[in-house]
């Protein structure tokens, strides 16, 4: 018989008053969620053979390298950066706004990481609800490959993230340290861990440490600061991973910090009807960078909570506000066609996932129906996307 922890787990954007209840309940015969969970081992049993997932796996000879040639950096190229047809080099490297090389593809760290983030997410939610070490065991090694193993660790920045070729030092100024916003789900994951004899101590302590270097990367590195200046989704999210690694450190401070500089943004991003200009003008997928941004600020309101900072109903002088950016978005979700940005090139406007999750956070966030209606009248959900919303962003939050 699995033995049930009447501990709530140390994480921060899902909500961990109502896992711990979902688990209790099921403990009690409550079968509500069973075929939610049941989905999600099959998911969980698919991630058992993900990985290993490490940085430095690029192509020979290795002139694809940080400066310091260390394959324990993080590296990416820029992916709206194309070479040069003007110069016989192809550098340095023009823009293409939302036209993406092909060539990133060549270097597989982002794609790792992204994998490496959602296995583990996938796999300590199925071992929190199920209690089956096989899944902690196999997210825990994973986590130690990318963190902790010394032949295969990534160092604690990201400093070569999209990388502009040709640029100033011949890797450019890098804007790329949104490519890790998925930490934001691996302290999370983590913290669903915690009960598995397959993490220990010194796993814990060690991946702490990984993280606080990695946090103070953040805070002091001109990357960093530069990304924490801008204005646009890289500052949003600049601010969510900086918020959800300092409250994974118990560094308070820092989160305040943080959330102060969203309020500025709200302010910055979100015009009195809810348009996001930063995301549209002169953008070639406004859609997709509205409801991206707006993710991030959600994700951002979430954490915020943590602290006792309410964003969600954080409004400037002139009243915009997270939920006016949403509501600006709502009516195109009903009738895409009258989005205008025609010149958009975004896939499914108005159908795409970000928008769904969205909608269905606001419906609890904001005890409004008509968010869930609306989700309801536009979308035909998929078994999997039923699953997500139920016991991934719908569980985030309170409710009734």
């Amino acid at each position: 018989m699995t033995v049930i922890s009447r501990q709530s787990p140390r994480i921060f954007l899902l909500n961990a008053d109502k896992l711990l209840q979902i688990k209790e309940s099921r403990t009690s015969g409550d079968r509500l969620f069973d075929s939610a969970i049941n989905q999600l081992s099959q998911i969980a049993d698919k991630a058992l053979k993900d990985g290993p997932f490490r940085v430095g796996e690029r192509p020979q000879p290795d002139a694809l390298l940080s400066p310091e040639g260390d394959k324990h950096d993080y590296f990416s190229l820029a992916p709206y950066w194309w070479p040069n047809p003007n110069t016989p080099d192809g550098l340095p490297y023009i823009r293409k706004d939302g036209e993406r090389n092909p060539d990133t593809d060549k270097i597989p760290d982002a794609k790792n990481l992204n994998g490496m983030v959602n296995s583990v997410a996938r796999l300590t939610l199925a071992y929190y609800f199920t209690g089956k070490e096989v899944y902690a065991k196999h997210a825990a090694d994973l986590l130690r490959i990318w963190f902790l193993a010394e032949n295969t660790r990534m160092n604690p920045n990201m400093a070569y993230a999209q990388v502009i070729m040709g640029m100033n030092d011949g890797y450019g100024k890098r804007h790329g340290i949104i490519e890790a916003h998925g930490f934001i789900y691996v302290v999370d994951s983590i913290g669903l861990l915690a009960e598995s004899k397959d993490w220990n101590l010194k796993d814990q302590y060690e991946i702490q440490q990984w993280f606080s270097q990695y946090l103070e990367w953040l805070l002091t590195s001109d990357n960093g600061k530069d990304e924490a200046e801008a204005s646009n989704n890289h500052a949003t999210w600049y601010a969510a991973q900086a918020a959800a690694i300092a409250l994974f450190l118990d560094k308070k401070e820092i989160v305040t910090r943080c959330l102060q500089r969203i309020q500025a943004l709200i302010a910055d991003q979100i015009k009195p009807d809810g348009q996001q200009p930063l995301e549209t003008e002169r953008r070639t997928q406004p859609w997709y960078y509205s409801t991206f941004n707006l993710n991030g600020l959600f994700h951002v309101a979430a954490l915020a909570e943590r602290v006792g900072i309410d964003l969600w109903n954080y409004r400037t002088a002139d009243d915009r506000s997270i939920r006016k950016a949403l509501d600006y978005l709502v009516p195109f979700v009903l009738n895409p066609s009258k989005w205008p940005y025609k010149k958009d090139i975004s896939k499914n406007i108005g159908k795409d996932k970000n928008i769904t999750v969205l909608l269905r956070q606001a419906s609890v966030r904001y005890r409004d129906q008509q968010y869930l209606e609306i989700i309801q009248k536009s979308y035909q959900l998929d078994e999997l996307d039923k699953l997500n919303m139920l016991i991934g962003w719908c569980v985030r939050e309170a409710w009734d």
